[in-house]
């Protein structure tokens, strides 16, 4: 349970669905460089978290590529904050605990 969003997901490892310790579903295997110089969060349900959907394949992951390809002197970083079955609400709620 968690204040005001009703829960988070715990850390999680597999194949295909990897979660971090903060939360967030990770993008694939990508390596980042010690400094990224631009950080993108994405918010959402069921659709942008790739509910069947490995990690390289969900809409942060492709958006991270793309940006990768377009600009490739610089590092991007997309963070996949979608949470299964959140409401919009849910997510400007999240958005404000993560900015604290």
């Amino acid at each position: 349970h968690e204040p005001y969003l009703v829960y988070l997901p715990n850390a999680f490892t597999s194949k295909h669905v990897n979660i971090a310790a903060a939360g967030f579903r990770l993008n694939g295997a990508q390596r980042y460089p010690e400094t990224i110089h631009h950080k993108v969060w994405v918010f959402g349900s069921s659709a942008l978290y790739g509910v069947s959907n490995a990690d390289s394949e969900t809409i942060p992951a492709y958006i991270e590529r793309l940006l990768a390809e377009k600009y490739p002197r610089r590092a991007f970083q997309v963070r996949n904050f979608g949470i299964v079955g959140y409401s919009s609400l849910q997510d400007l709620i999240q958005l404000k605990y993560r900015l604290l």
